[in-house]
């Protein structure tokens, strides 16, 4: 991860671009590359000891490796997220009981969404435990089908894209290929891609497909970022919700104390 901060941070520095992302054509990928190797002296050097199939799976896998563990996090912000819109719709907290999780559906990603939602929703006046309707909003009710398999999906990606970053080849004439590295990514896509598709039904809203890139691994990072304004649309929603019913709540309190000192008078 390190090496990977440095290489971005070179590119920074040659492109005179303020962000965070690696050089994604494998040229500027390797002039980067080249200024921190101190007995690099000629750029034409490491490019001739560096096969360009070995500078593209190097790139895929540092991106991709990169939208996972971005991935990996937003996922795990997105079950709170996906709480408050629980609140905002006034879900009925049936559709997460213990029945249809630990004991008819006992997949582990979909027993631990479903208990950290039952946690959170606890004493919630809007979403409640009386058995009956669950909830108009499909988005809300499927929580833990899409949220749970799809952190398990990237925990167990993450760990195999660990472990193909760390492989390398024996001999300068071994080309290692991207099968491995590719079936990990398109995994991660899918997982992504169900977040979204839940996040846009919570809200209700469209804002249009994960756009196909050049690469999985390209296409897996524009959908991290689709994911990431996607909850941060569905988190304001449920903060502004939670607020106007502060509000509201407050309001009738002040009524409720004018009353009695109206009363008292």
């Amino acid at each position: 991860v390190t090496a990977l901060v440095d290489i971005v941070n070179v590119s920074k520095a040659n492109t005179g671009e303020n962000n965070l992302r690696l050089p994604t054509e494998p040229s500027a990928f390797v002039a980067s590359l080249a200024k921190l190797i101190s007995s690099v002296t000629d750029e034409e050097t490491l490019k001739a000891a560096l096969s360009t199939s070995t500078i593209s799976r190097t790139v895929d896998l540092a991106v991709g490796g990169l939208a996972t563990v971005q991935a990996n996090s937003l996922c795990t912000a997105a079950t709170p997220v996906a709480a408050l819109s629980c609140e905002r719709t006034k879900v009925n907290l049936h559709a997460f009981a213990e029945v249809k999780y630990d004991i008819n559906r006992p997949h582990r990603g979909l027993i631990t969404t479903a208990a950290a939602l039952r946690a959170m929703l606890q004493g919630s006046k809007f979403a409640t435990s009386v058995k009956g309707q669950e909830g108009s909003n499909d988005g809300v009710t499927v929580i833990p089908q899409q949220h749970g398999p799809a952190q398990e999906s990237l925990k167990a990606i993450s760990k195999t894209l660990e472990l193909e970053i760390n492989c390398f080849e024996s001999n300068a004439s071994d080309v290692l290929d991207v099968t491995v590295a590719t079936l990990a990514l398109k995994q991660a896509l899918d997982a992504v891609t169900t977040l979204i598709d839940g996040s846009k039904a919570r809200t209700e809203t469209s804002n249009g497909s994960v756009e196909a890139k050049s690469n999985c691994a390209f296409t897996l990072e524009s959908a991290v970022q689709q994911l990431s304004a996607s909850l941060q649309t569905e988190a304001q929603m449920g903060c502004e919700f939670c607020k106007s019913e502060t509000e509201k709540a407050a309001k009738e309190v002040q009524e409720i104390e004018a009353a009695k000192a109206a009363r008292a008078a």
